[in-house]
């Protein structure tokens, strides 16, 4: 119960971030697949858009991926609070100008609470980032990041 005593409790919060838009892309690979890409195990590596692109759609080809998840640490903090909350909360960064049905922008929005407001985000060209945990038992990171205009 808000009293009227203290107008400044009954304030609207507003919970705002930052973030690079990412996308987890989880995937079980062996070690040719990781030889392939010349990747190491246990490392976070960030790789070229080209090759990213080349090794998604290697991965969705073989059917290698378990899972696609909305990503980023400030992004999925907001998700969470806007869940849990059940509040809005404001994502600022940036996301694909041109969103293709199973892109990584398609699979963030997919996977995003409707809570949480995205109208904030510029539009750039090409993909978002993707971080792809590539698995036998969790061997190796890659990142992908955004093409600014």
């Amino acid at each position: 119960m808000v009293s009227k005593s203290h107008p400044s409790a009954s304030k609207q919060t507003h919970v705002v971030g930052i973030d690079q838009t990412l996308v987890d892309i989880e995937a079980k690979v062996s070690d040719e697949f990781i030889a392939k890409f010349n990747l190491s195990k246990g490392h976070s590596l960030v790789i070229d858009d080209e090759t990213a692109e080349t090794l998604y759609n290697e991965l969705k080809d073989q059917q290698l991926i378990s899972n696609e998840y909305a990503g980023g640490t400030i992004g999925n903090t907001l998700h969470n609070y806007s869940v849990l909350a059940d509040d809005k909360s404001i994502l600022l960064g940036v996301m694909s100008a041109d969103i293709k049905i199973g892109s990584y922008g398609f699979r963030y929005l997919c996977n995003t609470s409707s809570r949480m407001d995205l109208n904030h985000l510029q539009g750039v060209e090409g993909a978002i980032g993707a971080v792809l945990p590539l698995s036998q038992k969790m061997v190796s990171v890659l990142s992908q990041s955004v093409k600014a205009r």
